[in-house]
Protein backbone atom coordinates (compact mmCIF):
# COMPACT_ATOMS: atom_id res chain seq x y z
CA UNK A 1 0.00 0.00 0.00
CA UNK A 2 1.41 3.60 -0.60
CA UNK A 3 2.37 5.83 2.17
CA UNK A 4 -0.45 8.10 2.55
CA UNK A 5 0.11 11.80 0.73
CA UNK A 6 1.40 14.19 3.71
CA UNK A 7 1.74 18.02 2.06
CA UNK A 8 2.46 21.22 3.15
CA UNK A 9 2.17 24.28 1.28
CA UNK A 10 3.87 27.51 2.42
CA UNK A 11 3.37 29.03 -1.14
CA UNK A 12 1.90 32.26 -2.32
CA UNK A 13 -0.30 32.58 -5.18
CA UNK A 14 2.02 34.60 -7.06
CA UNK A 15 4.48 32.43 -6.12
CA UNK A 16 3.03 29.48 -6.81
CA UNK A 17 2.16 30.69 -10.55
CA UNK A 18 5.91 31.95 -10.83
CA UNK A 19 6.25 27.96 -10.43
CA UNK A 20 4.28 26.42 -12.84
CA UNK A 21 5.24 29.20 -15.41
CA UNK A 22 9.00 27.99 -14.88
CA UNK A 23 7.54 24.88 -14.88
CA UNK A 24 6.22 25.30 -18.63
CA UNK A 25 8.75 27.71 -19.74
CA UNK A 26 12.38 26.83 -18.62
CA UNK A 27 13.36 23.61 -19.84
CA UNK A 28 16.69 22.94 -17.40
CA UNK A 29 14.15 23.57 -14.45
CA UNK A 30 11.80 21.32 -16.18
CA UNK A 31 14.85 18.63 -15.83
CA UNK A 32 15.94 19.37 -12.65
CA UNK A 33 12.03 18.42 -11.29
CA UNK A 34 12.15 15.56 -13.29
CA UNK A 35 15.22 14.50 -11.47
CA UNK A 36 15.06 15.77 -8.03
CA UNK A 37 10.81 16.66 -7.35
CA UNK A 38 10.82 15.97 -3.96
CA UNK A 39 14.04 18.73 -3.61
CA UNK A 40 12.81 21.47 -6.14
CA UNK A 41 9.53 21.39 -4.32
CA UNK A 42 10.67 21.47 -1.50
CA UNK A 43 12.93 24.68 -2.26
CA UNK A 44 9.89 25.98 -3.18
CA UNK A 45 7.45 25.80 -0.18
CA UNK A 46 5.83 22.42 -1.30
CA UNK A 47 6.77 19.08 0.80
CA UNK A 48 5.81 16.38 0.38
CA UNK A 49 6.63 13.19 2.24
CA UNK A 50 8.96 10.69 0.76
CA UNK A 51 7.36 8.09 -1.07
CA UNK A 52 3.85 9.74 -2.20
CA UNK A 53 5.39 10.95 -5.09
CA UNK A 54 5.37 8.09 -8.12
CA UNK A 55 9.12 6.75 -8.85
CA UNK A 56 9.27 8.34 -12.09
CA UNK A 57 8.08 12.10 -13.14
CA UNK A 58 7.24 13.21 -16.16
CA UNK A 59 6.31 16.39 -17.09
CA UNK A 60 3.30 17.04 -19.12
CA UNK A 61 4.01 19.43 -22.42
CA UNK A 62 4.35 23.05 -21.26
CA UNK A 63 1.63 24.07 -23.53
CA UNK A 64 -0.27 21.62 -21.78
CA UNK A 65 0.54 23.17 -18.15
CA UNK A 66 -0.16 26.85 -19.51
CA UNK A 67 -3.59 25.55 -20.29
CA UNK A 68 -3.84 23.72 -17.30
CA UNK A 69 -3.22 27.03 -15.22
CA UNK A 70 -5.52 28.97 -17.46
CA UNK A 71 -8.20 26.58 -16.50
CA UNK A 72 -7.30 26.72 -12.83
CA UNK A 73 -7.28 30.45 -12.49
CA UNK A 74 -10.04 30.86 -14.67
CA UNK A 75 -12.80 28.23 -13.64
CA UNK A 76 -11.45 26.20 -10.26
CA UNK A 77 -9.24 28.74 -8.21
CA UNK A 78 -10.46 32.34 -9.06
CA UNK A 79 -8.19 35.02 -7.24
CA UNK A 80 -10.17 34.51 -3.87
CA UNK A 81 -10.11 30.52 -3.65
CA UNK A 82 -7.02 28.16 -2.17
CA UNK A 83 -3.10 29.06 -2.98
CA UNK A 84 -2.17 27.59 -6.76
CA UNK A 85 0.82 25.77 -4.72
CA UNK A 86 -1.48 22.46 -5.27
CA UNK A 87 -1.55 23.05 -8.38
CA UNK A 88 1.97 22.98 -9.08
CA UNK A 89 1.39 19.30 -7.06
CA UNK A 90 -1.07 18.45 -9.47
CA UNK A 91 1.44 19.14 -12.11
CA UNK A 92 4.74 17.45 -11.17
CA UNK A 93 2.75 14.01 -10.18
CA UNK A 94 0.93 13.89 -13.43
CA UNK A 95 -2.66 13.75 -12.07
CA UNK A 96 -3.36 16.86 -14.59
CA UNK A 97 -6.52 16.44 -16.81
CA UNK A 98 -5.71 13.56 -19.51
CA UNK A 99 -4.64 14.89 -22.94
CA UNK A 100 -6.32 13.58 -25.81
CA UNK A 101 -4.47 13.73 -29.12
CA UNK A 102 -3.06 16.98 -27.44
CA UNK A 103 -6.41 18.96 -26.60
CA UNK A 104 -7.11 18.91 -22.89
CA UNK A 105 -9.74 17.48 -21.60
CA UNK A 106 -11.12 20.01 -19.16
CA UNK A 107 -14.31 17.57 -17.94
CA UNK A 108 -12.03 15.55 -15.73
CA UNK A 109 -14.19 12.52 -18.18
CA UNK A 110 -10.78 11.49 -20.09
Amino acid sequence: MPPPYNVQVTITRGQARALINRLAREPGFRQQVEADPYGVLAANGIVVNRGALPARVSLPEPDAILEFLRVAEERVLPETASPLGLVALVIVVGAMPLLERGQPVLDGAG
